[in-house]
């Protein structure tokens, strides 16, 4: 960091400019953490006027042995930066996440709660109840023709955005509480106006991501659109491999009204990762 600074010139690197760019991480590949850098910059910044005073400005050390000296300086240890913070940093700097996303430590509840995918919308079930954990990214407010407050959220989701909306009776119980950056469990459900349309999310509550209970999936149910000897031993190979207690139903087409039940050999332990998988 000394180094870095010791090869600008005068007046072309300042403290706010280098604030900034400890704050968006640009020197975390040094390994010293950002609030380290953060409580030592203006000292830091004075060694170096200091050493380029007693070198002529950094000329003599270009022929002698000074330059060693530069490295000298010893860095005043503090607690390192919260992840929370330095993400919020990187919002604030950068527009988006580098370290990390502030959804990582719902992971569990998340994977406990959460059926949507996202990413990958055309397997999200419409008009059914869901819940989702997302972070709030944008608030915009309407009033109603009958002189009503109404609320449309932009939530985001680390497989993708939604917008959502919340009608007057929830929006006047949650506009107080729920705020931009802020996370959040949603129940709700899934709309979509018609095919060629974004997803919509009709929010009916509102609660802290650890209150979301986790979802009692009942059974499985593939469908096969044809009869392919190699796809259905893949599936079953994969099954075998998360063995659990949830049932799995079996159709060869989804339409003819019959399926079967998978012995209890195959039944599963549910997860997002075998969803996938099996998709």
């Amino acid at each position: 960091f000394i180094d870095f600074i010791s090869r600008q010139n005068e007046g072309v690197v300042n403290s706010k400019l280098l604030e900034s760019l400890i704050k968006a991480g640009a020197f975390d590949e040094l390994g010293t953490d950002r609030a380290v850098l953060l409580a030592n910059l203006d000292d830091a910044i004075r060694y170096d006027r200091s050493m380029k005073s007693e070198t002529a400005f950094g000329q003599l050390s270009l022929f002698g042995d000074e330059d060693e000296s530069i490295f000298h300086f010893d860095m005043r240890p503090v607690d390192p930066m919260p992840l929370a913070e330095k993400l919020q940093l990187e919002k604030e700097y950068l527009g988006f996440y580098i370290s990390g996303h502030p959804l990582d430590k719902y992971a569990e509840q998340i994977e406990a709660c959460v059926r949507a995918d996202l990413s990958n919308p055309s397997t999200i079930v419409l008009k059914k109840p869901q819940a989702i954990i997302a972070q709030v990214t944008a608030i915009r407010q309407i009033i109603t023709k009958d002189k009503k407050k109404m609320g449309f959220f932009t939530l985001q989701t680390k497989e993708g955005d939604v917008d959502a909306v919340a009608f007057p009776k929830l929006y006047e119980q949650i506009m107080d509480t729920v705020e931009e950056d802020g996370i959040y469990g949603f129940m709700g459900a899934f709309d979509q106006k018609d095919k060629e349309a974004k997803l919509s999310f009709l929010i009916d509550k509102v609660v802290r991501p650890e209150e979301l209970q986790p979802d009692a999936v009942q059974m499985i149910h593939i469908s096969f659109k044809d009869f392919i000897p190699d796809q259905v031993q893949a599936v079953a190979r994969r099954l075998k491999e998360s063995e659990g207690y949830t049932p799995v139903g079996l159709s060869l087409k989804k339409e003819s009204g019959y399926e079967l039940q998978a012995g209890a050999g195959y039944f599963v332990s549910y997860s997002r990762e075998l969803m996938d998988d099996l998709r």
